[in-house]
């Protein structure tokens, strides 16, 4: 019997979806979710008990060589630690929400199944885009500019901000590179995707227009290091200065 760790108020179609996005792993065609994922948002379960499921799947499975595609061996971070983990494809997926029976379990298996269908066309597109893109010499031009404004903000970065960063023996974690990666991407407007890199999903316009935010934000980095300011300050202001807060 499965150890349930919590009575959890059920989601609505978009809260499971908008969770799925954040936790979902692309992997050449396929979609995986990581089982701890499964466990705490899905099912509310322990998660050595779902492994414990998962584990005995792959036993049945192994007969027939079909384990291998349907759950792949991974790792997460939980406290400080790197835990066991598996990632499950969109089948492997239905196969352990089919084994609860309860009436949340129910829900989120018709969920997932419209949340899955819609996201393969999403990906279907997006790399049909990326392709058509990079047989365009004039986007490849655009986009080959535009890695020089990447290495603008980096160096803007590397000059500005991480050695406030080693001050306070923070290093090597790669926190100013993703905030601001993240941070030019929420100003743009681009939606997050893990399928393919989101400067490639861009118009010759708007990666244009993405070049001259980043240099931009490189241009406000050097800006606020010379007044003094804080590493953290200014992220925020940038943030503020761009987004309006």
């Amino acid at each position: 019997m499965s150890a349930i760790i919590a009575k959890k108020k059920e989601l609505t179609h978009d809260q499971v979806e908008a969770r799925v996005k954040r936790a979902l792993n692309v992997i050449g065609k396929e979609i995986y979710l990581p089982s701890h994922f499964i466990a705490k948002e899905l099912l509310g379960v322990a998660h050595k008990s779902l492994l414990r499921k998962i584990r005995k799947e792959i036993d049945n499975l192994a007969a027939q060589n079909g384990a291998a595609k349907l759950f792949k061996e991974s790792s997460y971070t939980h406290r400080g630690k790197t835990e066991k983990n598996y990632l499950l494809s969109e089948q492997a997926t239905m196969i352990i929400m089919m084994s609860y029976n309860n009436k949340t379990a129910s829900l989120y298996r018709y969920y997932l199944s419209e949340i899955f269908y819609a996201m393969k066309e999403v990906i279907i597109k997006n790399r049909l885009t990326v392709e058509f893109n990079k047989r365009d010499e004039e986007w490849l031009k655009i986009a080959a500019n535009e890695k020089q404004a990447r290495l603008t903000l980096t160096d803007a970065i590397n000059k500005y901000l991480i050695p406030q960063r080693m001050a306070e023996g923070k290093t090597g974690d790669g926190w100013q590179y993703k905030s601001y990666t993240k941070l030019s991407y929420k100003i743009f407007g681009a939606e997050n995707t893990d399928c393919v890199i989101i400067k490639d999903l861009f118009t010759k316009k708007q990666r244009q227009d993405f070049e001259a935010l980043e240099y931009e934000i490189a241009a406000l980095i050097e800006k606020y290091a010379k007044e003094g300011l804080h590493y953290k300050e200014i992220y925020k202001k940038i943030r503020d200065d761009l987004s309006g807060g």
